[in-house]
């Protein structure tokens, strides 16, 4: 019992490190918390910084949560969570190509999938010129664009979007998540 309750305290016990810079709108979070039960089962508790855009977020943690418990929190006590989708079509919205330039400032590094007449990349996007974007593709090749021909341009391997209801909505925001997770195991 001794050891249970000396492991559950080290769960508690916040990790020290600091947090990235947030890369626009997408956030990869940090392993805060993680309470080990010997049922098999763990409490995590994550924490990540992203710069809204219009009250959006999103991320790549899709956990195994058991039961419906993944929970979205701000850190902010005055925002709230207002919506949360699972989408495979995070899409980056535009009405002219010129917007995409300014639209995909905050997002050099994120993998995309760029649609046009001729067909699509996908890749991390490199580069912002004045005319043209530049993907790395898997094969490491660069592939440029022009913007007067991208069609559609989608943020990959984010399904996750949170729409916060804030009053700073293109501020940056502390968001934590939480899930009870099954498949752990723990012995003293």
């Amino acid at each position: 019992m001794i050891s249970l309750l000396g492991a559950l305290a080290l769960g508690f016990t916040p990790c020290q490190s600091a947090t990235p810079a947030p890369q626009g709108p997408a956030f990869t979070s940090k392993l805060r918390t993680l309470v080990v039960f010997k049922e098999g089962f763990a409490f995590y508790v994550r924490e990540g910084t992203a710069k809204l855009e219009n009250g959006w977020a999103t991320t790549n943690l899709v956990p195994s949560a058991v039961a419906g418990t993944f929970w979205v929190f701000p850190k902010n006590k005055e925002d709230r969570l207002d919506t949360i989708v699972l989408t495979p079509d995070n899409v980056i919205d535009f009405d002219k190509p010129e917007d995409l330039r300014t639209s995909l400032a905050n997002k050099i590094g994120l993998p995309f999938a760029i649609t046009t007449d001729t067909g699509q990349v996908e890749g991390k996007l490199t580069n912002l010129l004045e005319k043209m974007l530049l993907i790395q593709d898997a094969k490491q090749n660069y592939v440029a664009i022009e913007y007067g021909k991208i069609k559609s341009v989608t943020l990959t391997d984010y399904p996750v979007k949170i729409k916060m209801r804030t009053a700073h909505p293109n501020e940056v925001a502390d968001l934590g998540l939480a899930y009870v997770q099954e498949g752990v195991r723990w012995s003293p």
